[in-house]
């Protein structure tokens, strides 16, 4: 059996000469390992002559034993997992989650095939080590998750689809509908069906089972399992934020967000995601989802100051900051990033995906540049940009003065 670095059992691909194929479902294996089982049943009469017992052939499989190693490994796994809970790192921009999700193969596989698959950034689209439909579906298959042959047929090209950076949302959107136990969305969390959700929700789950082994009831008690997601719209898109190195994010992760386009500003709190008696909830927000209300630019401070009040009346999630955040396209022409940053008057920070962000879960994390916004305050760094300056030229330029100046003023050529 395959090993990957994490120590699991590598998910096997299925492949053929003349392509991927669909691998059977799990119903039709035990089929046919049952045919096989009869076929080789016939043994002459021939009995064990310690036990008594009839003679065993040693080159034939057998499905108890098949099924007594999967137990095996997925303890094993649980263990490791309830391991990992205790002793977990919560930085990053997705909090540690795909470090989590690295450690806790509860399903007796990595789960490492679809993390990849959520965080193909579609503008680049996939690297060399993709996973292929086949390892995504391998490992749906040890997690029980397929649900019928019909299924099986209806996620392959989808996931073959999302190997190649297309819709990376729509294989899970259809397991969610074809399969929807296997998943756990809802209306609401929809829009987050990936990979990375799918290995979080077995991952609760396990740790709600009535067969937990008691390391996990303790460690269900106190894990801090509350996670940033990716600002998705309904329809699953997200934002191209500008980029910008690692090193100039902010330590806190964002709770509050304005997001800017050339049309409206929009006000409201970012998702974050929890557990809750076996199953995965948003953590509870006022307002509506993302991308929340839209807001004119001379009611901005009031509608920022009334959510943050509110957000403020809890203390969770952990690590989430309530200085408002804003979310720009990076093609956005700079000015009306400066209009948003006059409007509000100051205590905003630009939002920016990390560069080359490392082992993540999702392929849109947000965080904060490290350097307040203000519209003019005494000592603030002067940012200068040209007046055809977009929002990556201004996170390009606000990247370099973080850990020299602790605010910035935008200044657009040509704007008063």
């Amino acid at each position: 059996m395959r090993r990957d670095h994490t120590g699991l059992a590598a998910p096997p691909a299925w492949r053929s000469r003349s392509g991927p194929t669909p691998p059977r479902d799990r119903h039709t294996i035990l089929a046919t390992l049952a045919l096989a089982l009869v076929a080789c049943k016939s043994d002459g009469g021939k009995r064990d002559k310690a036990t008594g017992a009839p003679a065993r052939d040693a080159g034939l499989i057998r499905a108890e034993d098949v099924k007594a190693e999967r137990a095996a490994t997925r303890a094993s796994a649980t263990a490791a997992c309830a391991e990992a809970l205790a002793t977990r790192s919560t930085a990053g921009p997705d909090r540690g989650l795909a470090a989590l999700l690295a450690r806790c193969g509860v399903c007796g596989v990595s789960f490492e095939p679809l993390v990849a698959l959520s965080r193909i950034d579609p503008d680049d689209g996939p690297g060399p080590d993709v996973p292929t439909a086949d390892e995504a579906l391998a490992v749906l298959d040890a997690c029980d998750a397929v649900c019928s042959t019909r299924a099986r047929q209806e996620l392959f090209e989808p996931l073959r689809a999302a190997h190649d950076g297309q819709a990376p949302s729509r294989p899970w959107r259809k397991l969610a509908e074809v399969c929807p136990d296997a998943i756990g969305v809802d209306a609401r969390t929809r829009r987050f069906a990936r990979g990375s959700w799918f290995a979080l929700h077995q991952v609760v789950r396990a740790l709600w089972s009535a067969e937990a082994p008691a390391a996990f009831t303790a460690a269900r008690a106190a894990a801090d399992l509350e996670f940033p997601l990716p600002p998705y719209s309904e329809a699953s898109t997200a934002l191209a934020l500008p980029d910008v190195d690692g090193a100039a994010l902010a330590p806190w992760l964002p709770r509050v967000h304005l997001t800017v386009t050339d049309k409206d500003v929009r006000v409201g709190a970012l998702p974050w995601v929890t557990a809750d008696a076996g199953r995965l909830v948003l953590v509870p927000a006022p307002g509506d989802d993302y991308p929340g209300i839209a807001v004119p630019l001379p009611q901005l401070r009031a509608a920022v100051t009334a959510l943050t009040a509110e957000l403020g009346k809890t203390t969770r999630p952990a690590n989430a900051a309530l200085q408002p955040v804003i979310l720009a396209p990076r093609g956005l022409p700079a000015r009306r990033v400066a209009e948003v940053v006059a409007a509000l008057g100051g205590g905003a920070y630009l939002g920016v995906t990390p560069r080359a962000p490392g082992a993540v879960a999702w392929s849109e994390p947000v965080g904060a540049l490290a350097i307040e916004l203000v519209a003019d305050a005494p000592g603030a760094a002067a940012v200068a940009v040209p007046a055809d300056a977009t929002a990556q030229d201004v996170a390009t330029a606000l990247a370099g003065h973080v850990g020299t100046a602790a605010q910035a003023t935008i200044r657009v050529a040509g704007r008063r």
